[in-house]
């Protein structure tokens, strides 16, 4: 199985978020998040 999506730093994945209108105060925060919660996960919300 081939995946079609490239795959996306956790830097990258932040700013799609703020991209899209996501509020964002603290990177660092948002990048231990996550860490722990996948960037596609959140996509729904």
């Amino acid at each position: 199985m081939k995946f079609q999506k490239p795959h996306t730093s956790i830097h990258e994945q932040i700013e799609i978020l703020k991209k899209r209108e996501m509020v964002i105060d603290d990177d660092n925060y948002a990048e231990n998040y996550l860490n722990f919660i996948p960037y596609y996960r959140l996509q729904a919300y």
